[in-house]
């Protein structure tokens, strides 16, 4: 049996790298984000700028996947670390 220090992160689901852009919108606001990874529960973004993230709101978030496609999901920030946000899926499309 091993030990793992408490400092060790383990997470659950794998993050993949998914280099995009998203469209985020609360209420009548709209920004364009840029997507650093993506996992089965969340996503890392670039923060859009200079907006003030509300960390008790459920943002809609739309990812373009082509001329024809996208996926919509509401998602609610969790963390945020300098110029990025970690969002967690509250819906999935």
């Amino acid at each position: 049996m091993s030990k793992h220090s408490p400092d060790k992160e383990r997470r659950h689901y794998q993050r993949i790298p998914f280099i995009s852009e998203v469209i985020m919108s609360l209420g009548e606001q709209e920004w364009t984000c840029f997507v650093l990874d993506i996992s089965l529960k969340g996503m890392l973004l670039v923060s859009p700028g200079d907006v003030t993230p509300d960390l008790d709101k459920i943002y809609d978030i739309e990812l373009i996947l082509g001329e024809s496609a996208a996926i919509r999901m509401a998602a609610k920030i969790i963390h945020i670390h300098e110029d990025q946000w970690g969002l967690q899926w509250t819906n999935i499309d």
